[in-house]
């Protein structure tokens, strides 16, 4: 190939000419004219063979030039005309290029630039030397230069039409002679238009040169792009047609100095990132396909020669780039115009200055802005969303000539508003970047002579793939004086990044704006340095994030300010450091005295990360989530999740949308008088609008408001203001004006009306108005405060008397609320009835009738209303009353109707079974049917009365019949209700149903269900019977059909037994087994294996007992014990292997079938073959976990696997998959291997250079492999991965290595003589640098979880730091030093730190603590070994993420979690907290994380499975506290405010889908069938040890209220969920009581060596850990504390798998990077293990009998004492021993003993019966004290082998629960107001707490505190007894005489007169508190302030006249 140019034709024509204005001259000028004619001009790739074109494919289509050059032959003397004048015109000039073109033309312009020779050095010096002689005589020309005339010297005008250049995807291939591109492989074209080129040359050597480009285009001409976008680069169609695209204006002046202007006007780019990708990808093919070898070797020879520092410059430069209205689009989907897209704006103007001393560039862009849009211009308005509102930059940059560059880079404010439209843009711009997903899964090959040998070189292994890199040896060396500068060496490069402030906010489309959702406002600093060699960087981020309250409309913290010590709040600060380290290891560190020790020495350095970031807080990262926040949160989610799913949705269209909507429900006129904030409507008179019943008015934000609004949201602290301007007026007619109603905040507020005439005012009315929020708009209804709710489906109508007849004033329709009228609220009673022909109900609705009845204790009160003719029944409801939550009383409530009067059915009825029900009432002729999770009101029910008839058809072939009497007092939860059923020629059967009630809500709300379904999976028929009724009749068996598709409906008879009293056991029986042992139906989340024993053959079968969703429900699903499954491509058949005669099954693809094993001995085993062959498989077992290879001839082989879960064993045959097999064996050396199976006497031998696949020999023998190389005999299990040496006895020098390692799932053994190729292949990523290291470092992080619609901080978790440590450097890493080591090297640096502060120059000096020796000025310990010590602490939260070419690394450690009940008056203060180790083992250990992670896992180019070579997790032991008030707030707290409706059928069809759902569905079938696995190296969690403490007390749980400020009324239904607990209980028969730390202990997971994929990981964990956790739950919670720990050791040893347990606190979690030096873990011993277990056993059991027998001694003080020995366990054996001995002593001696004391110690306490109950006492202590201390010297003695201590100290709260104030808006947390709320709580046991609100508090003396409320004035003075708070006095505010004020002594506080009662202290004595106050007279009581406090004081004062104020402002 080769670029072939055909230069068309020359046409050349020569003039000359007088000049015109030269004829006058003696000599006229003659011009020398020549016209040059290019035409057809053409360039092109042509196929040339020996010497001939044989194709071409034109390059360059024919081109014409016209060029005139004018030469003045004058220019001497005649300077009117330059010297030369160039005129030329390029006419329109059109290029094809593709692929083949570009790398043609990159090929040969690199073979010909490579041609050239270097210029020798001193032809170079010459020149400089003829440089410099030019620059003399030009210098010297230039001086005498103003003699001269400066004349022209060139003149040049040149233009070009256009240039097109199109692209393809594709070349034409000319070695078909077919040379020409098609349309249809067109790629993208670039047109240039009207290029015009001017410039003038002086004689002085000036010149001037202008530039113009009316516009360049880039077209994207892909025809599958037609209809989409296509212009990707070109001037915006909105500008003017003569206008230019760039200007270049260059002025060149005499001395040499250069000003040039750029200007650029209206570009328009839009970034395609497909397209761009796509062009890329094509040059750069291209410039790799022309780059030859030798032009690469050459790049390489030159890379030091482009290293010199470039000469210093004497140019003088000054360069103004304009930007005039640039537009950058970022567009969605390319392929389509009514996309989307990101429009970005600016206006950029830059100045560069370059000379000799300095360069230096000043600039920036302002007005930069991003708006989010339709790409059509046309469709845009009203669509575009701000995403950057526009802000300024700012740039600078000096660096003087041989200095370092100094750069500032500055943004004033910016502010990013998040979309979802944004956010969905910019994910389809980004789908752009990933490469579409090629399906890799291909059909594997099987060969015939897949298990023959082959040779190596055929099979292309990538390990044995020589690098095709350059040699380190080919690389030039660097001279001595290019080496980098040493590290700490700075080049004094420096930049400074700013941004003022940052702002972003996420918001979302409410109506006509964009509404915020979540604020984050931040300040950044940034300082890099020395970005050329070393960097570093610094920068600190101040960041503040709020949530916006819709409710409040105010600002939330969700990042919270931090409170300062002097007052106020500052930003959280969080700083971010990086530093940039060479390729090296960094040696100069370790230069200094060496202080390591031999063994230190011996430790891998690891190379440094290239890349180091560092995010680090030494602040607490407080953050706030409230309910509001947390239901904001869950919107955004899903809003933001819907974009983008949809894609490309289309930008909705902003609608206009009032700001506030009032509606008229007072059933009178009223007026509004809208305030400022708001636009008054044209048709208002005077400002004010007259709004008829039930008409709507619609307010807008004012235009002078909408121009203020800030343009970025502002936090709480500043909002205020805006808020407080929302109001309204409002008049109802007949009363005065009620004025500035503020309506920002939400919820309902009470107004009492004043009456304009005298006449009303005998009766004091109220409205209630009720302020809504949606988003930032406002929903405001005026209405009576009485009101109506309908809970029925059918319209219920609302009646009053007047004269005499009922007038109808409205109607309520089905779940909406009705206001009562105003006048009618307040004065009447109302009737109702339902729509139809009924009459009114006979009895009045009075509201204050049901109150008074409810306050009596009557819930609810019955209505009827009979049908117009007589023998119906009735219409009947229930009226309830529920109070209003009002959020403000304006005046007095006590007289306001201000409730609901809820309207029910008497009955609802549900059904939760899987069948539907009918039913028919009494007195109703028609059958209703209720489906499945259905539910149905029962309106004609009189209770006590009306008979109901229900009827379950078609279970079980028939139809039951059940009847009732409905009443009220029906049993409550659960009773049983029994229905007859017929079957043809028997007797009647019998089935029992439960039946849910509860009258709680003032109805009678009722679910049928099924106790229990029994689900029937075995396909074998069933039969079950009650233990009770083992010797009755036949017919008490209940038979369960292999093919019945349902459930049996199950229950305990209740003539049997009463719900809840006996536990329900059953027993069963399968095919013509003998009947099972008798197994419990009540363990939910349970499950295990039941045998049925049968006539030579045993059936297990699996139980699994779960819940239904419904709670009511036990769903107890029957499984076979074993599963097959075949998820290969062909059908199989199986049998066992003990005989010929065993029963085959036949298992089709995708099919799993049940398997009954015949044979019961310990080797049980399968064989499988392919249906239609011959030959069957080895055998392989099916009992225990296990992955084989199997051969097959005809399919090459077929992978057998077995797994376990707790109900079911899975055998799953799976299909041949290339590299599935068990290993390969590769032989690269010259020797021959031989290798066979342990235990298998068939050898086999592989060659040299030969590979073999190979599977087990016999799957059921030990899984070793023996191999023998070179007389050397190796074993192998194939399992884990290795490296290792074989030598070679017969010739010394040679070395044979073995290395075992995964290609893929695929393990290969490779033996190779080459120990690179080893290297390789082990791939050992832990020993690579590590490319990038991110370090997190946070002081403490604490999470404050607020209910702000209820008022109440629910709880607070709070991660915190360690205390202070002390660490030794040890291994070139600083280490923990034990817990006792710290101790006494802090009391001694105490003691240091003394002395420094006495004497600052006192000689340094020696500390002793025990045997250690430290010098605390140089941080250096001496004894017992050298170390470099330092003084730290660890920060709540560490993490750290590594990464490098072949792994991943990641390490946590969060130091101390506690989570903190900050609910009123909590039963437990703390929820959760670590429990510290023993003292004795925190002595002798370091101090150990919370919560520690270690994962490292490693990945390989060649492969997609990922190798977890660590993934350990650590949790110390810890408490959890539980009461019930806590839970209930907690679940109040996370549950959304909108309950989803209609989810009772999806949760009904997950049940039902439980029992109808195929084997193959189960959940242990789909995991055995997953194949996309990882490798886990070692795979540990820790133990979980929790001590579990729960109350039934409800104390501090909340009213539940919803976001309108209602008390919530629970929706039916809601209980049922939340009850299940209760339920589970009552139904088990259990009555759960106070548990006082119980201890769970979950044994530990380990999995080591083994292939898993997510979901069988998943399996395997939850089946770990939920097992252990239940059945414990069961033993330990409701149970008896049983003898023995049945639970740590359940699982066999035999089977490899170690679920044991170990204290927590002895574990160790291995981090990535002590992995990566070696440090390995020691193996823990299994013998040692079932030591250590069986001794724990035993003393548990010895414990439990030692704790009965001191039970049975009655004599407490024994028992205390008992108890006290027990709690101080023996730390070592010998401590076991001698305090065991010591226990039996004293127990013979205190039996004897206590014979005579006893009775003693009885008459002083109690006198003759004393004595009597000591002698008792006494003669039992003979027998029991003895006994009891044989018990505990067993107990103590095992306590030694096994350590199992719990020492706890008390925890005490993280910080006061945080004081929310009364107008429900979150603030910042202040400490100051959390103590004095605090203390409010716990003045008299909270008794002013429920009635008044916190306000400011002040401590006056020691002992003595003063407390405002918004009702009271309270003093307190401190008990010096007991610790409390006594009242000395209390004051309301209404009692005082006039407003406290600050005297000379103190506050003085003045009651109205009248008789105090005199204070009493604990022992009745008066208080002395009459130094504190003074007298009772005029002056009344002083309360007195110290003279240091006095200004606080006086703040204090003003406070109280200000709350003073208020009061009496209410009470008014």
């Amino acid at each position: 190939m080769a670029i072939y140019a055909d230069l068309g034709e020359l046409f050349v024509k020569n003039s000359f000419t007088i000049a015109a204005g030269s004829e006058e001259l003696t000599v006229p000028a003659v011009v020398d004219t020549m016209d040059i004619v290019l035409n057809n001009v053409k360039l092109s790739r042509a196929f040339i063979e020996d010497g001939e074109v044989k194709s071409e494919s034109l390059m360059l289509e024919p081109a014409n030039m016209q060029l005139q050059v004018q030469r003045n032959l004058a220019a001497a003397y005649f300077t009117k005309l330059p010297a030369i004048a160039v005129n030329g015109k390029l006419q329109a000039v059109d290029m094809h290029i593709g692929p083949d073109d570009i790398a043609l033309a990159f090929g040969v312009l690199n073979e010909n630039l490579n041609e050239g020779q270097t210029i020798p050095d001193e032809v170079t010096q010459l020149e400089d030397e003829d440089k410099d002689k030019q620059k003399q005589d030009k210098d010297r020309d230039s001086e005498g230069g103003d003699q001269k005339q400066v004349s022209s010297q060139l003149s040049l005008n040149f233009t070009i039409e256009s240039v097109g250049v199109s692209m393809y995807q594709k070349s034409a291939d000319l070695t078909t002679c077919k040379g020409v591109q098609t349309a249809t492989e067109g790629l993208g074209r670039l047109t240039v238009h009207g290029l015009e080129v001017e410039a003038d040359m002086l004689t002085d050597s000036s010149l001037t040169a202008h530039m113009h480009l009316v516009n360049c285009v880039l077209d994207d001409i892909r025809p599958e792009r037609v209809d989409g976008v296509t212009r990707m680069f070109g001037r915006q169609a909105k500008s003017d047609e003569e206008s230019q695209m760039m200007v270049v204006k260059v002025d060149q002046r005499s001395n040499g100095s250069v000003i040039i202007v750029v200007g650029f006007n209206d570009v328009q780019t839009c970034v395609c990132v497909e397209f761009l990708m796509t062009v890329s990808q094509i040059f750069l093919k291209g410039l790799e396909d022309g780059q030859s070898a030798e032009s690469k070797k050459k790049k390489l020879e030159n890379v030091a020669d482009n290293n010199k520092s470039a000469a210093p410059t004497t140019l003088d430069l000054s360069l103004h780039l304009k930007v005039e209205n640039p537009e950058i689009i970022l567009v969605a989907d390319s392929s389509r115009k009514d996309t989307n897209c990101l429009v970005m704006r600016s206006f950029g103007d830059m100045r560069l200055r370059m000379n000799a001393d300095l360069m230096s560039i000043n600039g920036g862009f302002s007005q930069v802005s991003i708006n989010a849009c339709p790409y059509l211009v046309e469709n845009r308005k009203g669509k575009l969303r701000s995403v950057l509102i526009p802000c300024n930059m700012g740039f600078q940059l000096q660096a003087p000539t041989g200095k370092a560059q100094h750069i500032n880079v500055s943004f004033q404010e910016v502010q990013v508003n998040i979309s979802p439209e944004t956010v969905s843009i910019l994910a389809a711009a980004a789908q752009g970047l990933t490469p579409p997903q090629v399906d890799e899964e291909q059909s594997d090959d099987v060969s015939k002579d897949l298990w023959n040998v082959a040779k190596v070189k055929d099979q292309n292994f990538w390990f044995l793939r020589e690098d095709i890199e350059s040699d380190v040896d080919d690389l030039p060396l660097k001279a001595p004086s290019d080496v980098l500068l040493l590290p700490d060496q700075s080049r004094g490069e420096e930049l400074i990044f700013t941004v003022d402030m940052f702002a972003m906010k996420i918001e979302t489309l409410c109506g006509s704006k964009m509404v915020p959702m979540l604020s984050a406002e931040a300040k950044v600093d940034a300082f890099v340095k020395d970005w050329s060699t070393r960097m570093k960087m610094e920068s600190t981020i101040t960041l503040m994030v709020s949530s916006y309250n819709e409710k409040t409309a105010c600002w939330d913290p969700l990042l919270e300010p931090l409170e300062k010590a002097n007052g106020g709040h500052r930003p959280w600060n969080l700083n971010i450091s990086m530093i940039k380290n060479d390729d090296i290891s960094d040696t100069s560190s370790s230069t200094g005295t060496s202080t390591t020790t031999s063994s230190e020495e011996e430790s891998v350095e690891l190379a440094p990360p290239l890349l180091s970031i560092t995010v680090s807080s030494v602040d607490t990262m407080e953050l706030t989530v409230t309910k509001s926040c947390l239901n904001m949160l869950m919107k955004l989610s899903e809003i933001f999740s819907e974009a983008l799913e949809k894609g490309h949705s289309e930008i909705q269209k902003k609608t206009k949308e009032a700001a506030c909507t009032i509606t008229n429900s007072i059933g009178v006129s009223i007026y509004i008088t809208p305030g400022k904030y708001f636009e008054i409507p044209d048709y208002a008179k005077d400002g004010r609008v007259r709004l008829q019943p039930g008409e709507n008015l619609t307010l807008d934000v004012s235009q002078q408001m909408s121009m203020k609004s800030p343009t970025r949201m502002h936090s709480i602290n500043r909002s205020a203001r805006e808020q407080d301007q929302q109001t309204i007026d409002f008049q109802v007619e007949g009363f005065k004006e009620v004025r500035s109603v503020v309506l920002s905040r939400v919820g309902h507020i009470l107004y009492n009306l004043d009456p304009t005439t005298k006449q009303k005012a005998d009766m004091l009315l109220s409205v209630a108005l009720e302020i809504e929020a949606q988003m930032d708009n406002r929903f405001i209804v005026i209405r009576s405060p009485l009101q109506m709710f309908n809970h029925f489906s059918i319209p219920i109508e609302v009646y009053i008397n007047e004269n005499n007849s009922k007038r109808k004033i409205g109607v309520v329709e089905p779940g909406k609320r009705f206001p009562v009228p105003l006048y009618v609220a307040h004065t009447q009673d109302l009737f109702v009835k339902p729509e139809g022909e009924y009459k009114l109900c006979t009895k009045a609705i009075a509201w204050k009738e049901l109150i008074a009845l409810k306050k009596q204790g009557k819930k609810y009160v019955s209505y009827s209303c009979d049908w117009k003719e007589e023998g119906f029944t009735p219409f009947c409801f229930n009226a309830i009353t529920e109070m209003d939550k009002l959020r403000y009383v304006k005046g007095s409530s006590i007289q306001s109707p201000k409730y609901i009067i809820h309207l029910h059915p008497p009955v609802m009825l549900r059904n939760l079974l899987p069948y539907p029900i009918y039913f028919t009432l009494a007195g109703t002729d028609k059958e209703v049917c209720v489906e499945k999770a259905g539910q149905a009101s029962l309106l004609h029910v009189v209770m006590g009365k009306t008979m109901l008839w229900m009827t379950i058809k078609d279970y079980m072939n028939m139809d039951w019949q059940g009847e009732m009497t409905m009443r009220e007092t029906l049993k409550t939860p659960l009773s049983q209700w029994g229905f007859r059923g017929a079957r043809q020629g028997q007797d009647n059967v019998w089935l029992e149903v439960g039946v849910w009630a509860d009258y709680s809500s003032g109805y009678l709300d009722m679910a049928i269900y099924s106790p229990y379904w029994l689900v029937n999976k075995t396909e074998q028929t069933l039969r079950y019977r009650l233990p009770l009724l083992m010797k009755g009749s036949g017919s008490e068996v209940i038979e369960h059909a292999a093919d019945t598709k349902e459930p049996i409906l199950f229950s305990y008879p209740s003539k049997k037994s009463t719900p809840g009293k006996n536990k329900t056991t059953i027993t069963m029986q399968i095919c013509d087994s003998e009947w099972s042992d008798k197994f419990s139906l009540d363990t939910v989340g349970s499950s295990g294996f039941i045998t049925c024993s049968g006539k030579g053959q045993n059936y297990n079968i699996g139980v699994k007992n779960q819940f239904s969703n419904f709670g009511l429900t036990k769903i107890i699903v029957f499984t076979p014990e074993y599963l097959l499954v075949n998820h290969s491509e062909h059908d199989i058949v199986c049998r066992e292997s003990g005989g010929t005669d065993h029963l085959q099954y036949d298992v089709p693809t995708g099919q799993c079938i049940p398997f009954w094993p015949v044979d019961h001995t310990n080797q049980r085993t399968l064989v499988v073959k392919l249906k239609g062959q011959k030959q069957f498989s080895e055998p392989f077992l099916f009992t225990d976990p296990h992955t084989t290879v199997l051969k097959m001839e005809e399919v090459g082989g077929i992978t057998a696997e077995t797994q376990l879960t707790e109900t079911a064993k899975v055998v799953a045959i799976h299909g041949f998959k290339q590299g599935n097999f068990t290993v390969k064996l590769v032989n690269t050396t010259d020797y021959e291997v031989k290798y066979n199976q342990q235990g298998v006497n068939d050898e086999s031998s592989l060659g040299p250079n030969e590979c073999i696949l190979y599977t087990w020999q016999v799957p059921t023998k030990d899984r070793q492999l023996v191999l023998k190389v070179a007389d050397k005999t190796l074993k192998n299990d194939l399992v884990k991965d290795g490296i290792g040496e074989i030598k070679i006895t017969t010739n010394k020098k040679a070395k044979l290595y073995w290395v075992s390692f995964l290609d893929g799932r695929q393990r290969v053994l490779l033996f190779t003589e080459d120990i690179v190729i080893a290297t390789k292949a082990q791939q050992a990523g832990e020993l690579e640098q590590v490319s990038l290291e991110l370090n997190l470092s946070l002081e403490g992080v604490g999470l404050s979880m607020v209910n702000n619609y209820t008022r109440t901080e629910v709880a607070y978790i709070g991660i915190t730091s360690s205390g202070i440590i002390w660490q030794a450097k040890q291994r070139r890493r600083f280490r923990d030093l034990a817990g006792g080591q710290v101790q006494q090297i802090e009391a001694e640096y105490q003691k240091y730190e003394a002395e420094q502060q006495l004497d600052k120059n006192a000689p340094p000096a020696i500390y002793k603590a025990g045997n250690m020796e430290m010098d605390f000025e140089n941080l250096v310990m001496y004894n017992p070994k050298r170390h470099h010590i330092k003084r730290t602490h660890h920060p709540g939260v560490w993490a750290q993420v590594r990464t490098s070419p072949h792994q991943f690394q990641f390490h946590l450690k969060t130091h101390r979690i506690q989570m903190d009940n900050q609910t009123k008056t909590p039963i437990f203060s703390t929820v959760l907290a670590p429990i510290p180790p023993p003292k004795s083992v925190a002595t002798e250990n370091a101090l150990k994380p919370m919560i520690e992670m270690s994962l490292l896992m490693g990945y390989a180019e060649h492969s997609n499975v990922q190798q977890i070579k660590i993934f350990q997790v650590l949790i110390q032991e810890m408490h959890v506290k539980l009461d019930q008030g806590f839970l209930s707030n907690f679940i109040h707290y996370l549950q959304p405010d909108t309950e989803i409706e209609g989810k009772e059928v999806e949760l009904l069809e997950d049940d039902i889908e439980v029992v109808t759902s195929p084997l193959i569905k189960a959940e242990a079938v789909q995991a055995a069938l997953s194949m996309d696995r990882n490798y886990y190296d070692n795979f540990h969690l820790s133990p979980l040890k929790i001590h579990v403490s729960f109350s039934l007390a409800d104390t501090g749980a909340e009213a539940a209220a919803d976001e309108s400020g209602f008390q919530t009324r629970k929706k039916p239904g809601m209980k049922l969920g939340k009850n299940a607990v209760n339920l589970l209980l009552q139904s088990v028969g259990v009555t759960l009581t106070n548990v006082d730390d119980v201890v769970f202990r979950l044994g530990y997971f380990e999995r080591r060596c083994k292939f898993y994929s997510q979901p069988q990981l998943t399996l395997e964990l939850t089946k770990h850990y939920s097992n252990q956790a239940v059945k414990q739950l069961y033993v330990l919670v409701l149970g008896l504390d049983v003898i023995g720990n049945p639970f740590g050791f359940v699982q066999g040893m035999g089977a490899g798998i170690k679920d044991l347990f170990y204290e927590p606190y002895q574990g160790a979690v291995q981090g990535p990077e002590e992995f990566a030096e070696g440090v390995a873990l020691g193996m823990r011993s299994l013998f040692g293990h079932a030591v250590g277990g069986a001794a724990g056993a035993v003393s548990r059991i010895t414990g439990t009998l030692g704790k009965g027998l001191a039970a049975l001694t009655m004599d407490d003080d024994y028992k205390r004492k008992r108890q006290q020995a027990i709690n101080r366990q023996p730390k070592t054996l010998q401590e076991g021993f001698a305090r065991g001995g010591k226990g039996l002593v004293m127990g013979f001696v205190e039996g004897v003993s206590g014979v005579v004391t006893k009775p003693v110690q009885g008459v002083k306490k109690e006198g003759a019966k004393g004595f009597f109950k000591g002698m008792g006492k006494g003669l039992a202590g003979i027998v029991a004290k003895p006994t009891g201390g044989v018990v505990d010297f067993a107990s103590s003695t095992f306590e030694g082998i096994r350590r199992a201590t719990e020492v706890s100290t008390e925890v005490k709260k993280l910080r006061p629960a945080r004081f929310l104030h009364p107008d429900n808006v979150v603030r910042p947390y202040v400490l100051y107001e959390a103590t004095g709320n605090a203390l409010l709580q716990e003045i008299d046991k909270g008794k002013f707490a429920l009635t008044d609100d916190y306000v400011d508090h002040l401590q006056v003396m020691k002992d003595c505190v003063i407390v405002l409320t918004d009702r009271r004035v309270i003093y307190l003075v401190k008990q010096d007894v007991l610790g409390g708070w006594n009242v000395a006095w209390q004051h309301p505010w209404k009692e005082l005489k006039e407003p406290p004020v600050l005297t000379d002594k103190g506050i003085q506080v003045i009651p109205k007169e009248q008789e105090q009662p005199v204070k009493r202290g604990p022992l009745g004595r008066p208080l002395k508190i009459a130094n504190l106050m003074k007298g009772k007279g005029p002056q009344g009581k002083v309360v007195l302030i110290a003279d240091k406090d006095r200004e606080r004081g006086r703040r204090f004062a003003a406070k109280m006249q200000e709350t003073y104020a208020k009061a009496l402002k209410i009470i008014q």
